[in-house]
């Protein structure tokens, strides 16, 4: 069965510098943070160069700190850790300015890491940005998804659940729940997730993996609905629409559904998953 995980909770935004010169309409902190505003990611990290090429020590953190967030839109991850880890440096040696939080750059990292997979690397950082922020949604999103592609689906759904009690409009919580419910054989509850991730923003990996859940129990109408909706949401270039444009081609000639999936039905398939997206939800994450 072709389950795809679903995107991080993703990044946070960029950071903001403060003072009035950093505020410049022209100087390479405000060029970098209005290119980060509108995706261009490239002239984000040529602008974060020209501020960190000063060592100026009121503006590195947030230099150092949205140039890994840019790295990171542009799947340079060396370079995006390597920003990450300068900028809790630059804290450590500096001092926290005003409007930064030090586990939001934590938080920032591990979405790196996650990509990176080198999860452990990702939950670390995420076990101390949750202690500094203990309501930090991000963080436990983000650490959920992480514990999902360790198999440790217990734990998953811990942190899970404690995203979606701090804040129910984020798809891919909701997601990333039921595809830890359908590996710990609760359909009832993965099915629910799945119609909620989709109720909130039509997610294309909810609607991908629920096809495939409903396929696997012989709800044929119901994954041919599924698979167009994946073709009608997902951008140009994502593996699920090329799936899904096969399977909507196969099943155009579907079988009548034989049922639909429910705890009664066997176990979800043991087959190698599809690997899914990174992105900032959590929030930098693909």
């Amino acid at each position: 069965m072709h389950r795809t995980r679903f995107a991080l909770a993703t990044a946070v935004a960029a950071l903001a510098a403060a003072g009035a010169g950093c505020a410049a309409l022209g100087s390479p902190m405000a060029r970098g943070q209005r290119a980060l505003d509108t995706g261009d990611y490239e002239a984000a990290r040529t602008a974060y160069n020209e501020v960190i090429a000063r060592e100026d020590p009121e503006t590195l953190v947030v230099a150092y700190a949205n140039r890994c967030i840019a790295n990171g839109e542009l799947d340079d991850s060396d370079a995006a850790v390597a920003d990450c880890t300068a900028a809790l440096e630059a804290i450590d040696a500096h001092g926290v300015p005003e409007g930064v939080r030090r586990e939001e750059i934590l938080n920032n990292r591990a979405v790196v890491y996650i990509r990176k997979r080198d999860r452990e690397s990702a939950i670390a950082d995420l076990d101390e940005a949750i202690a500094l922020d203990p309501e930090y949604v991000e963080a436990y999103a983000n650490r959920g998804r992480a514990y999902n592609d360790l198999d440790d689906y217990a734990r998953a759904l811990e942190d899970l659940d404690k995203a979606a009690e701090l804040n129910d409009q984020l798809s891919d919580v909701f997601g990333n729940r039921a595809y830890a419910h359908q590996n710990l054989g609760d359909l009832d509850a993965a099915y629910a997730d799945y119609e909620r991730a989709i109720a909130i923003d039509n997610n294309e990996t909810a609607y991908f993996n629920r096809a495939w859940l409903r396929y696997t129990y012989g709800d044929f109408d119901g994954a041919y609905e599924d698979f167009k909706s994946v073709v009608r949401y997902a951008g140009p270039l994502s593996f699920n629409k090329t799936i899904a444009e096969q399977q909507v081609e196969f099943l155009v000639n579907r079988p009548s559904a034989v049922g639909t999936a429910t705890s009664e039905a066997p176990a979800p398939s043991d087959d190698p998953e599809a690997e899914g997206e990174a992105t900032p939800s959590p929030t930098a994450g693909e």
